[in-house]
C-alpha cells in the first residue's frame, strides 16, 4: 500500500485529472469514505487494479491489489480490493479513533 501526500487535497486532484486516465471509475463507498479505481491504463484484464480511498478532506490511501493466476478473469480486481482490502482498512482506521 501506498500513503500519498502529493498535495494535500484528497480525492480533489484525481478528480481533476481523471481524463488522463484510462481506468476512472467511482466505487460504492465503504463506511460513507469514497472509493475511486483508477490508472493510466486499465490492467483489470491482468487481475490489477488501483484503488484510491478519501479518508478525509486531504488524505488519502492508495491500494493495489494483484489477483492471482487461478482468480483472474474470475473475480474483479477492483470490486476485490474495495470487498476485502478498504474494508478491512477502512475498520482498522475507525478502530483506532
Amino acid at each position: 500500500m501506498i500513503f500519498p501526500q502529493v498535495d494535500a487535497r484528497g480525492l480533489t486532484s484525481l478528480y481533476e485529472s481523471r481524463h488522463r486516465n484510462a481506468l476512472f471509475e467511482q466505487l460504492r463507498p465503504v463506511d460513507g469514505y469514497p472509493v475511486v479505481a483508477y490508472g493510466i491504463t486499465d490492467v483489470r484484464h491482468e487481475g490489477k487494479c488501483t484503488l484510491r480511498v478519501g479518508v478525509s478532506d486531504r488524505e488519502t490511501i492508495d491500494i493495489t491489489l494483484y489477483l492471482g493466476e487461478s482468480k483472474i478473469g474470475q473475480l474483479d480486481p477492483c470490486q476485490a480490493a474495495r470487498d476485502q482490502v478498504a474494508t478491512a482498512m477502512i475498520r482498522n482506521i475507525k478502530a483506532r479513533q
